[in-house]
């Protein structure tokens, strides 16, 4: 028996070191597992700052490219020596900038990309250099050599009428004035066709001097041989010059509207994509984040179920070994789960596997006690909050109702229909609004079956447009395109139900549609039809063409806190308590609430519901704007509240009691 007994203690201890060793190796898997995560983490983290700024800097290379384009405008008009600086200095910005982002590059693809950029940048810093020497030379062209030739021309001119004057050569001076006055226009002409580079211009240009050459053919004989070959010669130096003007300005344009302007726009489209490069790397490397943690998790989960498997299979083996402490054991936690902690625990004293059994199940003794006490005092917590919920739901409801009466009392001045019309929209909206925080009691209501359900007659097509007029500019802002339509012979004006519970319902599916919708439409269709007597039916369709819904996440749509996808909570928001409230709503008015979607086309909710047909709105509890008082009453309000005091305070004077 003792050696029966150590050998099976030594088995029970070997198998115990074997197992800490497993869960040791285990642990030490998902350490070293986590510790190449966080390694991995860090690399990406360190790459996304550096694609960060990379952006930024793209950023700022592409508005210094604006900027010289903008001062290269500036130096072709005044050619400031200060302005071309500027140019140089935004260009050697640029290449620092530029420069800054091919050290940091390690992505041979990336590098070629930002090569290509440089070898526009240096073509684009080369034609800045070369637009200086061209302006250069069109100015001399145009503001020095034009102009001193027309003066030397017209003075030539001028000696030979006045030479012609003291000769008495009345032709030969009609002659050469009437040359000098083309020669004037020839001369108005080019410097307004080099200014404005309208062609009108230059075939005046043209038909004057083809007039000179013709006067001058024709009048040859009033004219000596030496002056006929000087006013040719000048007749033709000038075409030659100015054709020289022309070329300077079209060589000088050219490099700066196209070449200039061209390698801009390379530029700026190869610093887009390279741009737009870089956010694709950076969503890429989120996404691999996102990958590798859920990769992390995966891992993790497994280790933890082998690290579970084993101790069961530890805890398997000590049973049939210490079978009998363990069986003692048992029952006294079949007295501790009854809640009978008088029981004393055996195997307390033992110092072996059962021994510390004992002692956990004696913690659990205690841990039971304890839990009962915190029991006891979490229910005491939770009649503390149903408490709270209501002081808080008071408190929220005292601002909103002053905010309600003010607007009803604003709705009795006298205003504008636009503005009349906007006020009624707050009051429906603070009416929604006070009737959504009711429904923070309203849950727990319908699932202890205590909401009741009001029946008054409204007007169905108001209620349908104050509710579609809630989302019409949210829908618009969204870019998508929202149709309402009612459908049936004869659609009543008044039915009798409970407006507010059938606006929150439509709001919430409206709500819901609108939010998960990217493109595409949200069409609100509401079929009504006659039964018998004075019943209708009516279905409110709200179809969408958002992200959808697979069929097997469609069967848990309506239960609390369900929601298509995981990841919906993160990227749209919400409980998920919004439809498993609009159903029990829809049940609790005898009608019903179903859907159909196929993910990635679209959803449609019906809400089906049964009313009666009713001839006006309930005026019940309505206080007429007519109604006047004398001053026999004496009235004493007590109110702690400002706002509430204020709102009584209007509606006293407004009954002129005040």
């Amino acid at each position: 028996m003792i050696l029966t007994k150590k050998l099976n203690d030594n088995s029970i201890s070997k198998k115990m070191l074997l197992g800490f060793a497993l869960i040791f190796l285990m642990l030490a898997l998902l350490t070293n597992n986590f510790y190449l995560t966080l390694e991995e983490e860090r690399k990406s983290l360190e790459e996304i700052s550096i694609l960060t700024g990379h952006s930024a800097r793209i950023l700022n290379i592409n508005r210094e490219i604006s900027e010289i384009q903008r001062l290269t405008s500036v130096f072709g008009v005044t050619g400031s020596l200060s302005v071309f600086e500027k140019m140089k200095d935004s260009f050697q910005l640029i290449e620092k900038e530029l420069l800054e982002i091919l050290k940091q590059t390690d992505r041979q693809s990336r590098k070629d990309e930002l090569l290509d950029l440089k070898k526009v940048l240096k073509s684009y810093g080369e034609n800045i250099s070369s637009m200086k020497n061209l302006f250069d030379e069109r100015q001399k062209k145009i503001t020095k050599e034009l102009p001193e030739f027309w003066k030397r021309t017209e003075l030539y001119i001028e000696n030979k009428i006045a030479k012609a004057i003291k000769l008495g050569r009345k032709d030969k001076v009609i002659l050469l004035e009437n040359i000098h006055l083309k020669m004037l226009k020839v001369n108005i002409n080019s410097m307004a066709f080099l200014n404005s580079r309208n062609f009108k211009f230059k075939t005046a240009i043209n038909e004057n001097l083809r007039t000179i050459d013709n006067t001058l053919n024709s009048m040859r004989d009033a004219l000596s041989s030496r002056e006929y070959r000087d006013l040719k010669k000048f007749n033709n130096n000038f075409k030659t010059l100015f054709d020289q003007c022309i070329q300077a300005n079209r060589m000088y344009l050219s490099l700066v509207n196209v070449v200039m302007a061209g390698d801009a726009l390379e530029f700026s489209t190869q610093s887009k994509k390279l741009r737009k490069n870089s956010l694709l790397d950076l969503k890429r490397m989120i996404e691999n984040s996102d990958k590798r943690f859920l990769k992390n998790v995966k891992i993790t989960a497994l280790f933890l179920f082998l690290t579970i498997f084993l101790m069961v299979l530890i805890a398997f083996y000590f049973k049939h070994f210490v079978a009998k402490g363990i069986e003692d054991i048992t029952r006294i936690f079949e007295h501790f789960i009854q809640e009978d902690f008088e029981h004393k625990v055996p195997g307390l004293e033992r110092k072996d596997e059962v021994g510390k059994l004992a002692k956990a199940a004696n913690a659990f003794k205690l841990v039971s006690i304890k839990m009962k006490s915190e029991q006891k005092r979490a229910e005491r917590l939770t009649k503390s909050k149903s408490e709270f919920l209501a002081n808080m739901s008071h408190e929220i409801r005292t601002p909103l109702n002053g905010i309600l009466g003010m607007v009803s009392l604003l709705q009795d001045s006298k205003l504008e229909q636009d503005q009349l019309e906007k006020l009624e929209t707050i009051d429906s909206c603070g009416e929604s609004l006070l009737t959504i925080l009711n429904d923070v009691l309203d849950l727990s209501k319908i699932e202890a079956g205590k909401l009741s359900i009001e029946s008054n007659p409204f007007c169905l097509k108001k209620c349908v447009d104050e509710v579609s007029f809630l989302f019409k500019d949210r829908i618009a802002e969204k870019g998508l395109k929202f149709h309402c339509e009612f459908r049936g012979d004869d659609v009543p004006e008044y039915i009798s139900g409970d407006v507010t519970r059938l606006k929150q319902i439509l709001i919430n599916l409206l709500s819901n549609a609108t939010k998960f919708t990217s493109i595409g439409s949200i069409r609100f269709i509401i079929d009504v039809k006659k039964l018998a007597k004075r019943k209708i039916s009516l279905r409110f369709h709200i179809e969408d063409t958002g992200i959808g819904i697979s069929e097997k996440q469609l069967e848990n749509l309506f239960e609390p806190f369900t929601q298509a996808d995981a990841s919906t909570t993160r990227r749209f928001g919400g409980t998920g308590l919004g439809l498993t409230i609009s159903r029990n709503l829809a049940s609790l008015m005898k009608g019903s609430l179903v859907a159909s979607s196929e993910k990635g086309v679209g959803t449609r909710f019906t809400l089906e519901l049964e009313a009666e047909e009713s001839i006006r709105e309930d005026s019940t509890g309505s206080v007429s704007s007519n109604i006047k008082f004398n001053n026999r009453f004496n009235i004493l309000v007590v109110e702690d509240n400002i706002v509430n005091l204020k709102v009584i305070r209007a509606f006293l004077k407004k009954a002129e009691l005040e």
